[in-house]
Parts: C-alpha cells; structure tokens; sequence
C-alpha cells in the first residue's frame, strides 16, 4: 500500500489555492489597517533580539536577565533571522506579520485536503477553509508573528491530514512513524503542547486498531523515538548552559504559580494587568529573582510554590479550573461579535464530532483525540484566546461538518415530504 498524503484531485488543489489567496488578502489588507498594533512585546521576541545582536539564546524578560528555555528554539529563530535581514523597524515587524499570515492561511488551505483523505467529501472542508480564511475571529494571534499560534495551526492540521492517510488505511509502515516523527519533533521544538494529541491519538488508537495493534504500537513507538532524538541537541544545549535537565521549556513551574495563587483569576489578560501579578516579563522584582538565582532554580521554586497553594487551596483551584475550561472552549474576546461567533464554532465543532461518533465514523476518535487532549495543560494555567489557536481549523471543519450533515437531513426530509 502506498503513502496516501499525496493531493491527487484537481479540485481540491483548486480549492486550496482560493483558500490561501483569499485568506492572505484578508489578513494583509487588516495588518496595513492596523499598523501602530504591529510591535507587542513578548518572550520570543525579547530572546529573537538577543539571538540577532548577540548571539545568545537569553534574555526571555529583558536585557541581562541571562540564558533561558523559557521558549523552545524554533520561533525565536525564526524572528531573529527576519531582525538580522530586516531589522527591529516597520520593515521587520510588516515581514513578521505577512509571515504569520501566510502560514496560518496554509493552516486553513489544507482543510479540503483533510475532508477528502477522511472521505467527508470535499464541501465540508472547501467551507471551513473559507470561513476561516475570509473570517478570521480570532484574527491578532494569526498575524501579529510574536506567537506561535500560526505554526502550530499549520503544523497541528498538517499532521493530521499526514496521520488521517495511515489512520483511514489502518496501514502503518515504519517509514510513516519516521515521518511523523520527525514532523512531530520539530513542532515540540516549536511548543511541546504538541505531545497532547499525540498521546490521545496512541491511547485512543489503540482502541480503533484493536485487530491491528500491534503495528499501531509500534507505529506510534517509533514516532515517540524520533520525537525523542530531535529533542537531544536542545536538551544536551540546556544541560551544558542552564545546568538542567529541559527536553522543550523551562517555563512549566512559573506559569503554574502566576495561574494559581490568591490574586489569580482564570482569564490571562486580566491578570497581566494586575499590580500582583508576578510574572518576570512585568514585575522587575521578579527579574532580579531570575537573575540572582538562574532560570532553573527560580522555575523550580515556582512550582513548589503552585504546589503549595494548589494542595492548601482546592476548592479555589476547583473554581478556577473550571472557569478555565470554560473559557477555553467560550473565550471572552475584545468584540462581543468575536465571543458570540467562538463560543458558535465550539457548539457546532462538538455537533460534528459527535455526528461522527454516532456514525462510527473511521476518523472520529482521531477527532476526538485533538478537543480531548489538546486543551488540557491549558486547564491548569491562565488562559488566553491565543492558546486555541492550533485546533481552530480542525473546530471549523467538525462545525461545517455537522452544517453539512444537517443540510443533507433538511434535504432527505423535503425530497420525502415531496414524494408522499
């Protein structure tokens, strides 16, 4: 049996350029309407400026604060490369954006890609292309290019067109886990979040692949191997200058702690705000923490301190538990239109999933797999619009889906009315 990611139809290649031409225009045409909200500030690009200037991989806080892996390698440089050709100026930060831009509308272009290799057809996902493409909701975290938000899009839809060939052949060659594999090891070496539906799509499969097991096993093995060796030179990097052990971030133990104390509440952007907020990146006392203890030795006493507070606490981290899977899946936006059309996407997102599921549908446990595991280290720390980013495409063709199937319903319904 061959591989089975290649793109053989005609009108799916059509489909996905219309997706990606139109998607772009969108974007850049909001991104010149937009020009003073070019340049935030955030720990990628804090180090990309140290990797431009300097050389170092440090600096995720500010200037002097010392070497991190706060974040993982790949998008600091991918930032610093655009800093040394185009500089820190408009012209860097106009790069910056359009990049973002056209990777996040890859993102979306290969959703016809996606419906057909799951046999959907190719209507389901010519629509969620370009709804996502022309209506980009979540629209700031796609463009602004200080996030990971559009590479992990790109990369979470690509594995699973990639995984969807082996998964509806049930075929699984070792060639095929050394793929995925390695796909799969670049993206932790963008944000290890990554590993969450790998691990849903091992436990999940093998469940689906009962008479075929084994190969599914070590399919999986072998993609878990590879993601392990891509891991080594960043962790061997890690061992040598922070003198720790870290395979992708450092930044778990703090997160964990400025998400769960007495002033913390559940949404991000409410504690940035806030005068209590102890994060580095905000609170120049916490710097010089940094600075005088050594990333390592500051993340690990952070986690002690979550610890602490979550064990002495629970009803409180209960609460905001909770809240933060709420917020997750129904995030609060800037505009009350964006709130309104999330919180649509996640109920029609859940409406094809479960449609799948009723129809044992081949694919629907690796469906399952992305809106079960994805989100979960996102329930445990504060959350941000931006954190669900990567599985929008895959939300917007399960909701086009479920659009679909009932349009077909509607339609079975009339065609009998009429014959009786």
């Amino acid at each position: 049996m061959t591989v089975l990611w290649t793109i053989p139809a005609r009108s799916v290649r059509f489909w996905m350029a219309i997706i990606f031409g139109f998607g772009l225009a969108v974007r850049v045409g909001l991104i010149f309407l937009s020009l003073h909200n070019l340049n935030p500030t955030a720990e990628p690009a804090y180090i990309a400026v140290s990797l431009a200037k300097n050389d170092t991989y440090a600096d995720a806080y500010g200037p002097g604060v010392g070497p991190t892996a706060h974040t993982p390698p790949v998008l600091p440089l991918i930032l610093a490369v655009i800093i040394r050709v185009m500089g820190t100026g408009l012209a860097g930060q106009l790069v910056r954006s359009i990049l973002a831009s056209i990777v996040a509308c890859m993102a979306f272009a290969l959703l016809p890609a996606l419906a057909v290799k799951c046999q959907f057809g190719i209507l389901p996902g010519a629509a969620a292309g370009l709804v996502g493409a022309i209506a980009p909701i979540n629209y700031w975290p796609q463009t602004v290019g200080i996030f990971d938000a559009p590479y992990m899009m790109l990369g979470l839809t690509g594995l699973c067109v990639v995984l969807s060939a082996y998964w509806m052949g049930e075929f699984f060659p070792l060639r095929g886990g050394i793929f995925v594999g390695g796909l799969s090891g670049v993206l932790c070496l963008l944000n290890p979040t990554i590993l969450q539906p790998l691990a849903g799509w091992f436990i999940l499969g093998m469940f689906r692949f009962e008479k075929n097991r084994r190969a599914y096993f070590e399919f999986m093995a072998t993609v878990f191997v590879i993601i392990v060796i891509c891991l080594c030179p960043w962790a061997l990097r890690n061992s040598r200058i922070l003198e720790g052990a870290v395979w992708t971030r450092s930044n778990f133990g703090l997160e964990l702690q400025v998400s769960n104390n007495d002033h913390a509440v559940a949404e991000g952007v409410i504690n940035d705000r806030s005068p209590d907020f102890p994060h580095p990146f905000t609170s120049h006392k916490e710097r010089e923490k940094v600075r005088q203890m050594g990333e390592l030795s500051y993340m690990q006493a952070k986690k002690k301190e979550a610890f602490s507070w979550i064990y002495n606490h629970p009803a409180r981290f209960s609460r905001l538990l909770v809240q933060r899977a709420f917020l997750f899946w129904f995030p609060r936006m800037a505009r009350w239109w964006q709130s309104l059309a999330e919180g649509l996407v996640t109920v029609l997102a859940i409406a094809g999933l479960l449609g799948l599921l009723k129809k044992h549908h081949p694919s629907s446990l690796m469906f399952l797999a992305v809106l079960m595991f994805y989100p979960g280290v996102y329930m445990l720390v504060q959350t941000y619009s931006r954190y669900r980013c990567p599985i929008e495409p895959i939300l917007l063709l399960l909701g086009c889906l479920a659009c679909h199937d009932f349009g077909e319903l509607l339609r079975r319904k009339m065609a009998n009315r009429n014959n009786n």
